[in-house]
């Protein structure tokens, strides 16, 4: 029973894509000051290429994320059942 009070509840966020804008700073803020009872993995997409990288903002956070390099602003049905499956992939080995 201690061992389970102990243990970190994993909560797994996922952004469209680490472009700079507001979304990438509310969910890296949100991420690096939650609970520390709560442990988190941020997951995104690709930036376009006429967008700014966001990278630096999560590097100085600190925080754990794993890109996806098939998940896209566009709609591109072959890409995006490739992103649906990495990110089943990184659901199964998180277990949120």
């Amino acid at each position: 029973m201690e061992e389970t009070l102990s243990m970190k509840i994993r909560v797994l966020r996922i952004i469209n894509r680490f472009n700079l804008g507001g979304p990438t700073y509310n969910v890296a803020y949100l991420s690096k000051y939650l609970d520390e009872r709560l442990e988190t993995l941020l997951v995104g997409g690709m930036k376009d290429e006429s967008e700014g990288s966001s990278a630096y903002i999560l590097d100085e956070l600190g925080l754990e994320t794993r890109l996806i390099s098939n998940m896209h602003r566009s709609i591109k049905p072959s890409a995006d059942w490739k992103a649906y499956r990495e990110l089943r992939q990184i659901i199964r080995e998180y277990k949120p």
